[in-house]
Parts: C-alpha cells; sequence; structure tokens
C-alpha cells in the first residue's frame, strides 16, 4: 500500500496549468527490474478513485511497437528541467522529437536491451531531461491521425540532447498491464477497432520516487 501519495495529472491541453491529484492506492513493481541495467523500468500506479476524464483529457491507447516507419509525430512532455543541471520547472513542457531504430541506438549506447527503445533529435539538442523520468512518450500513427498511443515511458539518457533519450518500451509490458489491473478488478479498457485503453484507474509509471517526488 502507498498511503498518503498521491500523483497529478494534466487534466487540460499540455501547457495550460490546470493540473488534478489524486491520491494513490498502491504502487505494482514490474518483477523483474533490474537497477543496474534499468531493463523492465516499469511500474503501474493504481489510483484509489477513477480520473476525472472528458473532452480535455482522456485516456491514452497502447499499442503493440513493431514497424517503424508506422509512426509519425512523436512528443515526450514532462515536468523537467529544459538544461542539464539546472533546477526543475514548474511548468509541463512538451518536444517533438523522431523515433530511432533500435540498432541504431545499440551502437550508440551498448547498454540498450531490447525493452527499451530510443527516440530524441540530437542535432537539435531535443530531448528528455532530468525530472522527466516517468513521463510519456507519445505518437501518432501514419495511417491514424488524431489518435495517440503511448510507445515509451522516459527511463534514461546520457545527458540532455546529445544523445538520443532511452525509453521502457511498453508494447512489450502489455501483457503484464492486462494481467495485473484484472487481477486487482481494475482492467484497462478496449477501444472499439481493438485499441487497448489504459484504465483511468492506472497510471503507468517509471523511476516512480523521481515522479512522485517531482509531483508531490
Amino acid at each position: 500500500m502507498a498511503s498518503g501519495l498521491e500523483v497529478s495529472y494534466c487534466a487540460g491541453p499540455l501547457g495550460v496549468q490546470n493540473v488534478s491529484s489524486i491520491a494513490v492506492d498502491r504502487i505494482l513493481f514490474h518483477p523483474d527490474f533490474d537497477m543496474w541495467l534499468l531493463d523492465n523500468d516499469i511500474a503501474l500506479v493504481l489510483v484509489r478513485a477513477p480520473m476525472q476524464l472528458g473532452t480535455g483529457s482522456s485516456p491514452v491507447c497502447l499499442s503493440k511497437f513493431v514497424d517503424l516507419m508506422e509512426w509519425g509525430d512523436c512528443w515526450v512532455s514532462g515536468w523537467g528541467s529544459t538544461v542539464a543541471m539546472r533546477k526543475l520547472d514548474a511548468k509541463l513542457y512538451k518536444v517533438k522529437i523522431r523515433l530511432l531504430e533500435w540498432e541504431t541506438c545499440q551502437q550508440l549506447m551498448p547498454q540498450v536491451t531490447r525493452n527499451m527503445l530510443c527516440a530524441g533529435d540530437p542535432l537539435k539538442g531535443k530531448d528528455a531531461c532530468k525530472g522527466d523520468s516517468g513521463g510519456p512518450l507519445t505518437c501518432e500513427k501514419t495511417n491514424h491521425k488524431g489518435t495517440w498511443y503511448q510507445l515509451g515511458i522516459v527511463s534514461w539518457g546520457e545527458g540532455c540532447g546529445r544523445k538520443p533519450g532511452v525509453y521502457t518500451n511498453v508494447s512489450n509490458y502489455l501483457a503484464w498491464i492486462h494481467t495485473e489491473t484484472r487481477r486487482l478488478g481494475k482492467p484497462f479498457k478496449l477501444k472499439s477497432g481493438n485499441l487497448p485503453l489504459l484504465s483511468p484507474w492506472a497510471i503507468l509509471l517509471l523511476n516512480f520516487l523521481m515522479f512522485l517526488l517531482v509531483h508531490n
């Protein structure tokens, strides 16, 4: 149990400071998390009551990540610093980045595992940074504009903007998410067209301690 903890979420358009807090029921760690490699860097936060969703905020879709060419615009968002080593910001930021082939990323950072994916724009210095851990990497499909999918969770990187950022590959954990949320009676729901949606009862989370420190 995680009694007394709260998480915050943006209950409106990105960039508008319309943030709500909700009490946490429990945190589920991935049983195979490796603190040295940051492999399986994912957890689930189950909240005590459903989030109040509407036209300005809705559950994100989840999808298998197989073909890089299937994905178009990608954005990472968070409350982290915009420059390495600077203090965290109270403002929610977003930046457009691009997905990289896993093999390309693995050549730059050999410690990357198959449970990770890479994204960024090092030539323009676009990347997640300190304090963004746990934030979402969301993308549109090239043939399905207007629907957003969470492909990654900000995990780690080497500096900010110098190399691609490394993200937990959410699609590798769809079965685990489904099993755990169903076991606790709060399963994530299926949208028409078999697009899995994250339930308002559950929040995907990585580096949960940093996330809670930033958002509390």
